[in-house]
């Protein structure tokens, strides 16, 4: 046989081969995801007259994320409640978004227990306007 010269009992054994690493790296957990491997997210706009929608539902459990897009003229910057402590979840304590700009939580599961008992709603306002309800708004689960 000449050097490079593939047999059909050699490319028979290489299909082989390759089918059975595929089915031990799947049984092994190597192969592919079988389910939805992406974290939800949330989109509230910050606007003129406040966040829209100012309530938004995360899923009932797991992970989930917010990202806040600022689509005013002026800065926003969310804050969690209650002022001026700022802290039942300082994953919302998001820097200050300047027009246009967006920013993403992290995953926010861990701020529905609050001092040791879970709640199904977060609040946060937007420090800029902090006597204007209209800038306040609510995460539910």
């Amino acid at each position: 046989m000449r050097r490079g010269t593939v047999t059909a009992g050699m490319a028979a054994a290489v299909v082989v081969g390759a089918v059975g690493a595929d089915v031990l790296l799947s049984a092994c957990g190597g192969g592919s995801p079988t389910g939805p491997t992406d974290t939800p997210t949330l989109t509230v706009a910050l606007t003129s007259t406040g966040p829209e929608p100012a309530t938004v539902r995360g899923p009932h459990e797991g992970p989930f994320t917010v990202t806040f897009v600022n689509r005013d003229s002026r800065p926003h910057q969310v804050r969690s409640d209650p002022h001026p402590a700022d802290n039942n979840c300082t994953d919302l304590n998001i820097g200050v978004l300047a027009p246009g700009q967006s920013m993403e939580t992290p995953d926010l599961q861990g701020c529905f227990v609050i001092y040791g008992r879970f709640t199904d709603r977060l609040t946060y306002h937007d420090e800029a306007s902090l006597d204007d309800p209209r800038f306040q708004g609510t995460i539910q689960r």
